[in-house]
This record gives structure tokens, sequence and C-alpha cells, in this order.
């Protein structure tokens, strides 16, 4: 399993439990997007080694910037000319289309999940160039019986065909059941780890209903990772404006 570590930034704030730090902002500090081009870097390698191309991004605990990191890997991969597109599965708290200012998608994945619409009217294109985005929509109902249908293993197929890569933004695993549900549908997933905050506890939970249903986990993003301290100590500070 590999870890990956970034350490973030706040750009667009909507509200004091969510904030995004996009790479694609102007004047993104050197070292973050170098630290999403390395992720990139890795995620390639690990879909050529075990032919996988879609993820389920999910975390252990709330506030651990799982949005944030699953967004800026689809910007990333993105940015090399793959076809991506980013789905918002956090039904009960959706940021994406807000954070990309997509006010003027009106259907999204609950839409097409109650066939109200069609995929194709459902998915946005976004300034990023090669990337597409499925907001989450207006949410009736309970989020997890909406995954554990035959429409939502559709949906992801239907995706898997036209895109490169696809992921699946999905709250916490150890809250709610939707990552582990929806798991099972992509080649594997992303745990998403902010450092000094979640309980090993709940980590090794997180680690543990995913597996329960054989969802592989390909890796693990460690947010909010102080790697100064680590290269002060190594005699390597005068290096960290690479770090991530």
């Amino acid at each position: 399993m590999s870890v990956f570590h970034f350490k973030p930034f706040s750009f667009v704030k909507k509200d004091a439990s969510q904030s995004f730090s996009l790479i694609s902002k102007p004047n993104t500090p050197f070292h973050y997007v170098e630290a999403y081009n390395a992720l990139r870097t890795n995620l390639n390698f690990i879909a050529t080694e075990n032919n996988a191309h879609s993820f389920v991004v999910t975390s252990a605990i709330p506030n651990e910037n799982a949005s944030n990191a699953s967004l800026n890997l689809a910007i990333s991969l993105a940015s090399e000319k793959k076809r991506v597109i980013i789905v918002d599965c956090d039904l009960r708290k959706p940021a994406l289309q807000q954070a990309l200012h997509l006010e003027s998608c009106t259907s999204g994945l609950v839409h097409v999940l109650t066939g109200k619409v069609t995929l194709e009217k459902a998915i946005c294109n976004c300034e990023s160039p090669n990337l597409s985005v499925l907001v989450a929509g207006d949410v009736d109902g309970n989020p997890s019986a909406l995954f554990d249908q035959d429409e939502m293993k559709t949906i992801v197929e239907a995706l898997k065909r036209q895109f490169d890569y696809v992921i699946l933004n999905a709250p916490p695993v150890s809250v709610v059941t939707d990552a582990s549900i929806l798991g099972q549908y992509v080649d594997g997933a992303l745990l998403v780890v902010r450092s000094k905050f979640a309980p090993r506890e709940a980590v090794l939970l997180a680690k543990h209903k995913l597996e329960a249903v054989h969802v592989k986990i390909f890796g693990v993003i460690l947010t909010e990772f102080n790697s100064r301290k680590i290269n002060k100590s190594s005699g390597y500070s005068h290096m960290h404006r690479y770090q991530y």
C-alpha cells in the first residue's frame, strides 16, 4: 500500500468544515502542485500494473480533506490529457458543485439514479480541459439505498467505458456505508487520512470496513503532513519547497 503526503492550504472556503485548495488556481505554490503530480504519477503506475482506472476516494472520519484530494487528483490526471470524470457521491454533504462554480448544472447523480435524466445529459464540463463532473444533485431519501442498486453499478460501468479515469468522491467510510458499497463497483479505493487528526482506531476501522467487502485499498493520502520538521532533522530543510 502506497502513502502520499500533502500539506493543504485554502483558496475557497465553503464553511468551517470544508475548504478547497485547487491546483488549477493561479499562484498555487509549486510544492503543492508537485505533490499532486507525484500522486498522479503513482496512480498511473498503479493503473498500469493493476489495470485499475476507477477509484473511490474516502476518509475514515469527516474533515480529512478527502473531497479536496479527490478533486485535485482528478484535475492533475486531466492535465495529462486523460479523459477524467469525478462523481460527487457525498450526497449528504455535496461540495464539488460549489467548489467548481457549476451552478448551471441543474442535474446530477441523484437525477440519473432516479431516472429523471440520462447520464449523458447530467455530465458537466468544467474549466479544466478533459475534466468532466457529475454533481450530486438533489437528495431525497436514503443515499445508501440509492447506491446499493443495479442502477449505480450500471452508471459506473458506463463511465468506465467513456473515460480513462473515474473518481468517486465518497463520504467517510467509518461513518456511513456509502464508500463500502461504491468500492465494489470500482477497481479499488484511496483512503485519505489527516495527519494527527484521525484516531488510529478510526483509520483501522475504515480499512477493515473496506476490506470486509473485498475493496482493494491502493494507497493512503496523508493530508496536513508537516514535512518541514522531518526535513530539518534530516539535513534537507533547504529543500522544503519541493516537499508535499
